[in-house]
């Protein structure tokens, strides 16, 4: 009828079905985004449950672990007031190229000595390195969804980051006294090189299909 307007939304296509949780976990960057945020945490993980007791075995002293932990929190939280800019500005691959690197760099310096300050520039670099890689990783899991989709996709994501999580934990005691430090730190590199793999291939993916475009 005439001056009856049309109810809102009715003239709104109907949003998609939701795909298979199968089909979505397959995207390249879905993949790239899970295998970089367990690596970040499972790097995290590794090296700060391990780093107190590792202090203490070389002989520093007790307050020693509160200054590492101390300027391992601050690394892990301070970045992110701008890693988002960051991102904005360079893009969620460089930034997470960049975590890796940082991750690696930290990992240097732990094994480079077993002196106060190896430890408190390896666990300072470790907690930078994973805010940029688990930020980023966590950005571009968001970009894998639909609306309708988001609730199991993140609820998968966030199974196997902090599944990984709780499994660093709990062999990074096992192995730092089976094993020692340095082998603990050996465990973190091949960690490192899988997430460096996954964020390469999902670098080459997308710039392929940009050039195809």
């Amino acid at each position: 009828p005439v001056g009856i307007a049309p109810a809102p939304g009715a003239s709104a296509a109907p949003a998609a079905p939701p795909r298979p949780l199968g089909t979505i976990a397959a995207q390249p960057r879905f993949i790239a985004a899970v295998v970089s945020g367990m690596v970040a945490f499972g790097t995290m993980s590794f090296l700060m449950s391990a780093s107190p007791l590792a202090i203490v075995a070389c002989g520093l002293p007790d307050v020693e672990a509160h200054w590492v932990i101390s300027l391992h929190v601050l690394g892990m939280f301070v970045p992110a007031f701008f890693t988002g800019h960051l991102i904005t500005r360079f893009g969620t691959t460089p930034v997470m190229f960049a975590g890796i690197l940082l991750l690696g760099l930290g990992v240097a310096a732990g094994v480079a000595g077993l002196d106060a300050w190896n430890f408190r520039i390896a666990l300072t670099l470790n907690g930078v390195g994973w805010n940029f890689l688990f930020v980023g990783a966590t950005t571009l899991v968001t970009t894998c969804y639909r609306a309708n989709e988001r609730g199991k996709v993140q609820a998968l994501n966030d199974f196997l980051v902090f599944g990984t999580t709780a499994t660093a934990s709990f062999l990074a005691g096992f192995l730092l006294e089976r094993m020692g430090w340095f082998a603990l730190n050996a465990f973190a590199v091949v960690l490192l090189v899988v997430a460096l793999g996954s964020v390469a291939w999902l670098w080459a993916q997308e710039k392929r299909v940009a050039q195809a475009v």
